[in-house]
C-alpha cells in the first residue's frame, strides 16, 4: 500500500517588509476619512468574506466606527465558503461588530444589498449623532471604507441601482488594489430617503499581524502581486490548499495528483497551456523558448481569484491555533522560479 503524500506544514518567507505597508496616499486618505466624519451620518465597511478578520484595518474601529453608526459589510460571499457563517458572526461579535449583512456585488445580489440601506438608516435613527453638522439634516450621508480591492465601488454602484432606478455616473471600478485614491464627492444612491454615499480610497493597516495574514490578503488581492511576486503567491496558495486538504485545482488544472512543488505546478500549467515566451540568450546566439512561469503564475491566481477552484474560507485557521510561518532566505528560490 502507498504512503500518503506528506505537505508542508508551515511555509517559509524571508521577507517581514510585509508586515508593514502603508503608502503615503493612504496615511493622506486616512487623515481625509478623519476630516470628513462631522459630516457623516454612519459608516459602511465593505471587507472580503475570504479573509473575515486577517484583512480588518484596527484604524477603522479606532477612529471612525467608534463615533458613527457602523455597518460591516462582508462582500464577495460567491467566492468564499460560508459553511461555518455562524461562527464567522459570532466571531465578529466578540470584536465589537455587532451588525452584519453579506453580499457578493459582482452578481448582483439584490436581495442582501437591499438590506444595507434601511439598516443603516435604522443604525442612525438609534444611536447618537455626536457633533455631526447639521447643514443639511433631510440628507443621510454615509461613508463607504474598507481595504483595497474589497468592492466599495462595486457596492456603491450597486445601491445606486437598486434604489434609484437608474444609472448615472458611477463610482470608478477597477482590479487593481488603489484604484479609489482619494475621499471622492458625495454621490445619491437614494431618494427616499435621500442618502449620499462617500467613496473612500482603500486602506490597507499599517501593520499586519503575521507573515501568514499577509500573504492571505496578497492572495486575495489586497496587495499587490508584484509587491511580493506572482510566484510566492501561487507557493502559498499551493500551501494552503494542501494543508487543508483542499485538492480541487487538481481537476481544475488537469494534472495527474496533487503536488506541493510550486515550480511543478507552474511547468505544468506553462506546457499545458502554451505559455511560452521567447527570449535573447545573454550569451548570443539563437533565440530560445522557454516556459513563462510569471505568466503562469498570473494565471493560476486569476482561476482561483474568479473562483474557479470552487469557495474557500481563509481564515478558517484563525478559528483554531494558527498556523506557523518561518522565515528563511527566499532569494535562492525566487531565482531559480525565475530562470525556468
Amino acid at each position: 500500500m502507498s504512503q500518503p503524500q506528506k505537505f508542508r506544514q508551515v511555509f517559509q518567507h524571508a521577507s517581514k517588509d510585509l508586515l508593514q505597508w502603508f503608502p503615503g496616499h493612504m496615511a493622506k486618505g486616512m487623515r481625509n476619512m478623519q476630516s470628513q466624519l462631522r459630516k457623516v451620518d454612519g459608516i459602511i465597511e465593505v471587507h472580503d468574506a475570504r479573509v473575515p478578520f486577517s484583512g480588518r484595518n484596527a484604524l477603522f474601529r479606532d477612529k471612525l466606527s467608534a463615533v458613527c453608526p457602523h455597518l460591516f459589510v462582508l462582500n464577495k460571499i460567491d467566492l468564499a465558503d460560508m459553511s461555518r457563517k455562524k461562527e464567522i458572526i459570532s466571531r465578529l461579535k466578540q470584536e465589537g461588530v455587532t451588525d452584519v449583512i453579506m453580499t457578493d456585488c459582482k452578481q448582483n445580489s439584490t436581495a442582501t444589498a437591499a438590506q444595507i440601506i434601511p439598516k443603516i438608516v435604522e443604525l442612525i435613527k438609534t444611536s447618537p449623532r455626536y457633533d455631526r453638522n447639521f447643514s443639511s439634516p433631510s440628507v443621510y450621508t454615509l461613508m463607504v471604507i474598507g481595504v483595497p480591492n474589497v468592492g466599495k465601488s462595486s457596492l456603491i454602484n450597486l445601491l445606486r441601482s437598486i434604489h434609484m432606478k437608474r444609472g448615472g455616473k458611477p463610482a470608478q471600478v477597477g482590479a487593481m488594489p488603489g484604484v479609489t485614491r482619494a475621499v471622492q464627492t458625495g454621490m445619491f444612491v437614494s431618494l427616499r430617503p435621500a442618502i449620499m454615499v462617500l467613496d473612500t480610497p482603500g486602506i490597507s493597516a499599517p501593520n499586519v499581524p503575521s507573515i501568514d495574514a499577509a500573504m492571505k490578503l496578497a492572495v486575495c488581492h489586497v496587495l499587490q502581486d508584484t509587491r511580493i511576486g506572482e510566484d510566492v503567491l501561487v507557493d502559498y496558495l499551493l500551501f494552503w490548499l494542501n494543508k487543508h486538504g483542499d485538492f480541487r485545482y487538481v481537476e481544475a488544472f488537469g494534472m495527474e495528483k496533487p503536488t506541493d512543488k510550486v515550480m511543478e505546478l507552474l511547468v505544468h500549467i506553462a506546457t499545458t497551456r502554451n505559455i511560452f515566451q521567447t527570449i535573447k540568450p545573454v550569451t548570443g546566439g539563437p533565440l530560445v523558448r522557454r516556459v513563462d512561469l510569471t505568466a503562469s503564475a498570473r494565471w493560476v491566481l486569476a482561476q482561483f481569484r474568479a473562483g474557479k477552484l470552487g469557495t474557500v474560507m481563509l481564515d478558517s485557521d484563525i478559528m483554531a491555533p494558527p498556523s506557523e510561518i518561518q522565515f528563511q532566505d527566499h532569494d535562492s528560490k525566487r531565482r531559480i522560479l525565475q530562470s525556468g
